[in-house]
């Protein structure tokens, strides 16, 4: 914020040099008052901008450890590979996406094409990589893969990531499960609590930052899907639902604060990637070199 401040004078013209030496200093002290007060201002403006771009984003935490590629080390960028299914694939550690396949009934319900579905989600990952020092390259290797992505199976929801820690991180936690459990109120993904499992957090037997072992994104074959914005907040466009899901493969979660692509509601007001979004990408692996 740039603040402009301008002192002038009003009413008669001063009378004697002396008079006119005392208002000149007054004048600098005031500009100097001014100066000092905007400074305060500023400074006080700066501190509340930056709280409220923290509030705009959430980092994933997975058994009392924020989750990401690379070094276990907020703010080093990673290589992640990712990979499109052609067939039938079932994970049976995941939470979301535990039986996926590839995009033919969603080609053929939608009328895309695969090719048009595959660029949906690999101009979502350019989305991510032009922001943060992430470098995506898609594999042919399904096994090898570090995201998988595809659609579902067993239809149901929207569109469903899950993400899960190495196993060596899981162990020194505090929780048993291994996952994310996702899935909710008009689908991207609405964190929610499972059922008989224990997910208090203990900081002297968690890590910090642990590494992401694998994630899955996959959609909902038989829901409506297009591509760009038409106003419908029924039929979702599919490289905004790329993103949002590709931003939980990464680490993020939902923020409380509405506004951003990954807030846990669908919108169609913002085009790609808020300030929070990319806020929490640069907390996690820095900014794009």
């Amino acid at each position: 914020m740039t603040w402009n401040h301008r002192i002038t004078a009003e009413g008669t013209p001063w009378r004697t040099r002396s008079w006119a030496r005392t208002g000149v200093v007054l004048a600098v002290l005031a500009s100097v008052t001014v100066g000092l007060t905007s400074g305060r201002d500023a400074i006080a403006a700066g501190a509340v901008q930056e709280k409220a771009l923290k509030s705009a984003y959430k980092l994933l935490k997975l058994n009392g450890s924020l989750v990401k590629w690379g070094r276990p080390t907020l703010g080093s960028g990673a290589v992640v590979t990712y990979a499109f299914l052609e067939g039938p694939v079932r994970d049976s550690k995941a939470r979301n996406c535990t039986a996926m396949t590839g995009f033919k009934t969603l080609s053929s319900r939608s009328g895309f094409t695969r090719q048009e579905i595959r660029s949906a989600a690999r101009s979502a990952f350019k989305r991510w990589s032009n922001v943060a020092d992430l470098q995506f390259r898609e594999s042919a290797s399904v096994e090898m893969a570090n995201i998988v992505i595809g659609s579902q199976m067993i239809p149901r929801g929207y569109a469903f990531a899950n993400v899960r820690q190495i196993e060596s991180d899981v162990a020194r936690g505090p929780v048993s499960f291994i996952g994310n459990e996702v899935g909710g109120e008009r689908a991207l993904n609405r964190v929610q609590p499972l059922e008989g499992v224990i997910t208090t957090n203990s900081r002297r037997r968690s890590r910090p930052v642990s590494v992401i072992e694998k994630s899955a994104v996959c959609l909902n074959p038989v829901h409506d899907w297009k591509l760009g914005f038409d106003g419908n907040l029924k039929t979702y466009d599919l490289t905004h639902t790329f993103t949002h899901e590709i931003g939980h493969a990464i680490g993020l979660d939902h923020p409380a604060r509405r506004g951003s692509l990954m807030h846990f509601k669908y919108t169609e007001a913002r085009n790609g990637l808020s300030e929070g979004d990319i806020a929490g990408a640069v907390a996690l692996y820095g900014p794009a070199r």
